[in-house]
């Protein structure tokens, strides 16, 4: 007999959770030395931005509410493929002046800190005048 059991994820937690293993990816891509080391480094990361992606509409309904949810993922999914351009090439510029061990190594903790952060601010309205703007 399968017994199911439904697990119910605040956004915040999701969000957390995806954070949390793109650092763990990022710091471990950073810190590791072998091959197989840094395949599971890529693979947690890799793990962390699927969810990203699966949660994001979840996320965006939760924090600004089911009337604003088209608008917002509109903007997101119009900005989402520039900062997904950029974000290697600013990455490679920001290698030219340290190496990319300390680049990867500071996006890993980057991505910690704003997975912490999301814990920390759990429960607070975060949305309040945002969608006024858009």
């Amino acid at each position: 007999m399968m017994v199911s059991r439904n697990i119910a994820w605040s956004a915040e937690a999701l969000l957390a959770v995806s954070l949390g293993l793109q650092a763990a990816g990022l710091i471990g891509v950073a810190g590791l030395s072998t091959t197989a080391a840094v395949g599971l480094g890529v693979v947690t990361f890799a793990a962390g931005a699927g969810l990203t992606t699966l949660a994001r509409p979840y996320l965006v309904q939760a924090a600004f509410a089911v009337e604003h949810a088209g608008v917002v993922n509109g903007h997101l999914a119009r900005a989402q493929p520039l900062a997904r351009a950029a974000g290697p090439i600013a990455a490679s510029a920001a290698a030219g002046l340290a190496s990319h061990t300390i680049v990867v190594a500071r996006l890993g903790l980057g991505l910690g800190a704003l997975a912490w952060s999301v814990r920390r601010l759990h429960g607070r309205d975060a949305s309040v005048g945002v969608v006024d703007r858009l």
